[in-house]
């Protein structure tokens, strides 16, 4: 009797430490943090939503708990019940500075690169997005963010994609090329600047002829 409730009493007592420590990267309480990891509490411990203390920590803000616990090793590829990394909730929030300290941890896969990339285009995050593309720095990643830039209307990001190799005429996965995609979406997203700055940048033009005719 006496093993079966001690047993019981440890799992309350790892119960504990790992919820405190979930409320303590919220309130952005970082000595307590230290305190509650160095008594054993779980970096990796998730809540019912499925958010660990670093996704907690991206999504209130608090920079200087998302260092102490990666730095605890804590894990910046898990994900929540939404399918969300800690760097894509700091991304959507805002919180750039937690998402600078990520993306130094965490390389994000190609695959997922492009639908980050797009979230932030749809959610209209131009400035999370303008940091997530600055830490692209090869053809292949900065050819991925051109589409998703494309449609966030920020003719500064696509330069800056550009300048590191970005191909303007390449298609991207569904047939499309940027000025394409451009005038698909010229009157919904309002991109007729994105479209003249595109054709000044080289961007051909014979595939968006069909396109105005049809309109």
């Amino acid at each position: 009797m006496r093993e079966h409730e001690h047993g019981t009493n440890n799992r309350i007592s790892q119960w504990a430490l790992d919820d405190a420590l979930l409320f303590a990267c919220r309130a952005g309480w970082e000595f307590f943090v230290q305190i509650l990891i160095s008594a054993g509490a779980d970096v990796d411990t998730r809540s019912p939503a499925g958010f660990s203390p670093l996704m907690v920590a991206a999504e209130e803000g608090n920079a200087h708990v998302v260092r102490l616990l990666l730095s605890n090793g804590a894990h910046a590829q898990h994900t929540n019940l939404a399918g969300e990394t800690a760097l894509k909730v700091a991304l959507y929030r805002g919180h750039l500075e937690c998402a600078k300290i990520l993306l130094e941890e965490d390389n994000v896969a190609e695959e997922n690169l492009e639908r980050l990339a797009r979230y932030l285009a749809r959610a209209g995050r131009p400035e999370a997005l303008k940091l997530l593309a600055s830490h692209c720095n090869d053809e292949v990643s900065s050819q991925i963010l051109l589409m998703p830039a494309v449609m966030s209307g920020d003719t500064e990001i696509v330069q800056s994609l550009l300048d590191r190799g970005a191909d303007i005429n390449m298609p991207s996965f569904d047939g499309d090329t940027a000025l394409v995609a451009a005038v698909k979406y010229l009157r919904e997203l309002r991109l007729i600047n994105m479209v003249i700055f595109l054709v000044i940048n080289g961007a051909q033009a014979k595939q968006v002829l069909k396109l105005f005719l049809l309109w």
